[in-house]
């Protein structure tokens, strides 16, 4: 089966009698609605809206939950958990045991396995926090990843520089639109309510171009996006979906160094994409 240990990934952990009214008031997502099994994208805002850190979250017994997130985003993510906490019954430590890893296209029944509710049910990946006593086989998890449209900071985006929507949170349900109040949570409902989210992620092919990650995506002359993770042929970015469009629309070429990419959105973000195609 493949599988990938996620070096470069922590977990910590949030926990007490208040754990759960204080996230909720944080966070992105509806940490009510997280089954036992799962992870769910998250994320904690700044004021403005933007993504300050990302992370995935699962509850973690009855009055806790874990953040699986980038190593580099530790120890800022606990002070600004300690400045928010004050006098709440929470304590905020790193689970020094618990190794990220993930696994997919996977028949057996893993224990002490949460599914990764990032991933749509074709390509099922599934979170793993301890060794594993089994055969396994080295995979590639970014590739996995790109074809997803799932984007991760660092590699795919900067942080403090995006919104939730332009990685899809609105659709993956990062987002949860009727619990009430959360940090950025007012620029966040201005978004959805009046669409105007003008970047999303989308899959870059080419057979021509050598991709690596850092390299601006060109149409009719200007900047469109720039390459996030790469995997051989392929790699994500986000793009301004409405100048792509705009360069569609006039039959003007998608590039990387002059050479011609394929931009390929996910089915099921039409409902969001479709809107752009032909916009005066």
């Amino acid at each position: 089966m493949p599988i990938q240990i996620l070096n470069d990934r922590q977990v910590v952990a949030v926990t007490g009698h208040d754990a759960g009214d204080l996230l909720q008031g944080l966070v992105t997502a509806n940490i009510e609605t997280i089954s036992e099994n799962s992870v769910v994208p998250c994320a904690l805002l700044t004021p403005q809206g933007k993504i300050a850190f990302d992370f995935l979250i699962g509850k973690l017994g009855d009055d806790g939950y874990f953040f699986d997130m980038r190593s580099a985003l530790v120890d800022d993510f606990q002070k600004r958990m300690t400045l928010y906490k004050l006098r709440a019954d929470v304590t905020i430590a790193p689970l020094e045991n618990w190794q990220p890893t993930a696994v997919w296209n996977e028949a057996l029944q893993l224990s002490n396995a949460y599914h990764d509710e990032r991933f749509k049910a074709d390509d099922k990946v599934l979170r793993l926090y301890q060794n594993i006593d089994i055969e396994i086989e080295n995979g590639e998890f970014d590739d996995i990843r790109i074809r997803n449209f799932v984007a991760e900071s660092d590699g795919d985006f900067v942080i403090n520089d995006i919104f939730p929507h332009d990685v899809y949170f609105d659709l993956n349900g990062g987002i949860d639109f009727k619990k009430g109040c959360y940090v950025g949570q007012e620029v966040v409902s201005r978004m959805q309510h009046r669409s105007s989210a003008r970047k999303r992620i989308a899959m870059i092919t080419s057979n021509s171009a050598t991709l690596s990650s850092g390299q601006d995506i060109m149409a009719n002359g200007k900047p469109i996006g720039k390459m996030g993770t790469v995997s051989g042929h392929i790699g994500m970015a986000i793009i301004r979906v409405d100048r792509y469009f705009d360069a569609v629309s006039a039959n003007h070429p998608v590039q990387i160094n002059d050479k011609d990419v394929s931009v390929t959105f996910p089915d099921w973000a039409k409902n969001v994409i479709e809107p752009y195609q032909g916009a005066p």
